[in-house]
């Protein structure tokens, strides 16, 4: 989806913002494929945006919610090395 100056924004900022700017705090939901439920982060701040994307801080994270996001990290890691090799 593109916004009114034809930038395009995640899904997680199209309903409530036209543009993210530095400085933006944020909610997010981290929606994974073969997970029932998304990873949820209580408070995001966007540290740079442009073109090509938005670079974001996770400042707030349950330690549940920060489990599921270390674990599956660690499974692209491990998804990465399979595809690159030793």
């Amino acid at each position: 989806m593109q916004d009114q100056s034809g930038t395009f924004l995640p899904r997680m900022l199209r309903r409530q913002y036209h543009q993210p700017f530095t400085g933006m705090q944020l909610t997010i939901q981290l929606h994974i494929s073969g997970e029932s439920q998304p990873i949820l982060i209580d408070n995001a701040a966007v540290r740079w945006s442009g073109s090509a994307g938005i670079g974001l801080e996770f400042l707030t994270v349950s330690p549940l919610h920060q489990d599921r996001l270390n674990h599956m990290i660690q499974r692209l890691i491990q998804q990465l090395q399979l595809k690159i090799g030793p």
